[in-house]
């Protein structure tokens, strides 16, 4: 949609009346009230744009504000469009808007914690029906744009990432039984299942085959070989983890990446979170996904490796302290190891796809392309052969938990 289509589309007045009363000030919207894309062809299904109220009273509100619009069809401006393919296209569509609702609420809940970096909605549009358009107006938060998944991060940066999806955690535990009953869905077969179904998974191993195929025959084949197709039941034993292993279902990103980290990097020993973003796919769940998301993402595979379970131990220490009430806590330690190593080789696959559809993008539009493709070829050979490894280690378990 163009910058005039998503201004026509967006509810004015009630925008206006929320920066009134969120601000508490008087005034109105100006003649020059306008919209301008910011960041657009990085996420699955929306767009985030600048929005200048040219408000009539100088100085009692921002200057402009940022605003994520999710329209009622895709925009089609991702690299990823080319790849995710939806057996349900109806079914998608209304999966998306329940995606844009449940970001809206979570964010709602999460702004109740001033100390917590995350976006703070101003003014918001659920989608009915499948039907939009869907959207928030948000403090516009300044972050480090170059970032991607070609970095990565420091052990203090880790820990800060890792201290906010704790402290999510724990307000997530406040929630009403009834609202979290109506928030827990399965993550693969559900909120991320596009990822998983035959189309899309042969379009990521078709974009493997093409760029590391040909550096990695060996261990890319096996890879290729596992996930093509993957079996409806080894997602639902992926699903179920958080159950078999007796694990209380906590609040979860989803979602954890580079991208959905807004960072403040003048220089790397410096680095602060300024916000952790996107909830689309925020759920009540199994919290090993995120941390397999983080450290996969944000880590090479060699750090990874080697420092995955020291961690994963100071992540529970996070939550701990968060709680302050180890009576409160949804899971033990060797739980939540456990469920890494489980929910591994899915929620892995889809940072080791992603690699493997934007990778050259990423290099290409990097500071340092050479420096660039170095990190990410190391973190890609690294997830290609532990994926495989994890993969053949939750088989076994799955198909032992069958014979039982």
């Amino acid at each position: 949609m163009s910058t005039e289509e998503i201004l026509k589309a967006l509810s004015l007045e009630k925008i206006e009346a929320d920066v009134r009363s969120y601000y508490k000030v008087e005034g109105s919207f100006g003649k020059n009230v306008r919209v301008e894309k910011i960041g657009s062809g990085q996420g699955f299904v929306s767009e985030v744009l600048l929005f200048y109220p040219d408000w009539t009273e100088e100085g009692k509100v921002p200057e402009y504000f940022a605003i994520k619009f999710l329209s009622a069809r895709a925009n089609g401006s991702s690299k990823f469009d080319e790849v995710l393919v939806s057996s349900e296209p109806s079914g998608a569509e209304i999966l998306r808007a329940k995606l844009h609702n449940t970001e809206v609420e979570v964010l709602k809940w999460l702004s109740k914690c001033s100390d917590l970096p995350v976006t703070k909605i101003i003014s918001a549009n659920e989608m009915v029906a499948g039907k939009g358009p869907g959207y928030f107006l948000m403090k516009h938060i300044k972050g480090s744009p170059n970032l991607h998944m070609c970095d990565n991060i420091s052990e203090s940066a880790l820990n800060q990432v890792m201290r906010t999806l704790a402290k999510i955690q724990v307000i997530g535990m406040d929630v009403p039984e009834e609202v979290v009953a109506q928030n827990s869905r399965d993550y693969f077969n559900s909120i991320a299942k596009i990822i998983y179904e035959d189309k899309t998974v042969e379009n990521f191993c078709r974009m493997l085959e093409k760029t590391a195929s040909p550096i990695w025959p060996e261990s890319t084949s096996e890879l290729i070989k596992r996930f093509k197709p993957i079996a409806p039941n080894f997602l639902r034993f992926s699903d179920d983890v958080g159950s078999s292993l007796k694990m209380k279902k906590v609040l979860c990103h989803g979602d954890v990446w580079m991208c959905n980290m807004l960072w403040n990097a003048e220089d790397a020993a410096s680095w602060k979170l300024e916000a952790l973003i996107d909830f689309q796919a925020a759920h009540f769940g199994c919290p090993g996904i995120d941390l397999v998301r983080l450290f996969c993402g944000v880590l090479s595979g060699e750090e990874r490796r080697a420092r995955a379970n020291e961690y994963i131990e100071r992540f529970y220490e996070f939550l701990r302290e968060e709680l302050g009430d180890d009576s409160r806590l949804p899971y033990s330690l060797e739980q939540l190891r456990e469920s890494y190593h489980r929910q591994f080789a899915l929620a892995a696959f889809i940072v080791c796809g992603s690699i493997a559809v934007v990778g050259e993008m990423i290099v290409e539009k990097s500071d340092d392309p050479k420096v660039a493709k170095e990190v990410l070829f190391e973190k890609q050979k690294c997830l290609i052969e532990d994926i495989v490894k994890e993969m053949d280690r939750s088989l076994t378990i799955m198909h032992s938990e069958q014979k039982q």
